[in-house]
């Protein structure tokens, strides 16, 4: 079995295929344990990120939040570029950052991701779950200003009718 392979390049490449996979077919514990197994064999960054990240988003598509957004961070503070040019993941650490009631983080999160990818479609309902943060913490005026700036920027997409519905919300 690879588990007792010497660690080599062709192993590490083989564990990651192994794991892709099993997260393409839903096999979420064989994926984890791929991932889990590269990490601790991995020989160089490129693999140990690749690893991490995987393992970090296994636990996100299993919604095992709490496993998720460590690993996230923890990548975020080693590879911030990699996070940073890698939209699906900055979505994800915001979500399970929100989703665990740390709000600042997440607000900063989604933020740098409409920054970063303007013209994406999860740039305005970046601005509506930020617009959501605020009015949760009793700041309706600035929801009301990112709500509005999702309707004026991105018409004809689900963030604006989003946005509308909370504004309408907000009256």
């Amino acid at each position: 079995a690879l588990a007792d392979s010497p660690a080599d390049a062709d192993t590490e490449r083989a564990l990651l295929g192994l794991a892709v996979n099993f997260m393409e077919w839903g096999k979420w514990p064989e994926a984890e344990q791929q991932f889990q197994l590269l990490q601790t064999r991995a020989s160089d960054e490129a693999m140990l990120r690749l690893a991490t990240i995987g393992l970090a988003d296994t636990f996100y598509a299993q919604r095992r939040l709490q496993e998720a957004q460590p690993l996230y961070v923890a990548c975020y503070r080693r590879w911030p570029d990699f996070i940073k040019q890698h939209p699906q993941v900055l979505l994800k650490f915001a979500e399970a950052t929100m989703a665990l009631g740390q709000d600042p983080l997440a607000r900063r999160l989604y933020n740098i991701l409409y920054n970063l990818y303007p013209r994406t479609l999860d740039a305005p309902l970046a601005l509506v779950q930020i617009g959501d943060s605020f009015r949760r913490a009793g700041s309706s005026d600035r929801a009301r200003l990112l709500y509005a700036d999702a309707v004026a920027r991105h018409p004809g997409t689900l963030g604006e009718t989003i946005a509308r519905m909370r504004l309408a919300e907000l009256r």
